[in-house]
């Protein structure tokens, strides 16, 4: 498949969401666009065209209809292993990009919930506060064992 203009795509996506059962949002990504379901990704809009994310078994049957292909967000980058573009006409095709955008919809992954990081670790004894809880200092706080002076503290 030759290029594709991203924005005409993402219009393209914008102009359908009456007739799925989610709401659809867009957000910009390297270049391109990725749509979500409902907060969760579905589709990659970018030159190599508007590829839908399939679980593997919906992916094989996607890849039968003529001219589909794994997307390839650029000519000189490697296949996609979860997204497939459809031919234009079928791109073009209301009832067809409605039937594969509510199977990519349904079956996207749940969001990760973002993990709070935590500092220190469980072996060197530290308690790990949270980074929000854990004080701020400026420098380094050396005790009276690096100097060998007992019973006095030192701040860089």
């Amino acid at each position: 498949m030759g290029a594709h203009e991203p924005t005409v795509l993402r219009a393209r996506l914008e102009e359908l969401p009456n007739e799925l059962p989610f709401e659809v949002t867009t957000r910009p990504m390297m270049g391109g666009f990725i749509g979500y379901a409902d907060g969760r990704a579905f589709v990659s809009i970018s030159t190599g065209g508007l590829g839908v994310k399939l679980l593997p078994a919906d992916r094989d049957r996607a890849l039968t209809r003529p001219r589909a292909a794994r997307m390839r967000h650029s000519p000189e980058e490697a296949e996609s292993m979860r997204y497939v573009t459809f031919s234009d006409a079928d791109t073009a095709d209301d009832d067809f990009m409605i039937d594969w955008l509510i199977v990519a919809g349904r079956s996207a992954p749940p969001k990760k919930k973002r993990q709070v990081r935590r500092l220190g670790s469980r072996r060197s004894g530290d308690s790990g506060f949270y980074r929000k809880e854990r004080p701020m200092s400026i420098g380094f706080r050396f005790t009276a064992e690096f100097f060998g002076q007992p019973g006095r503290n030192l701040f860089c």
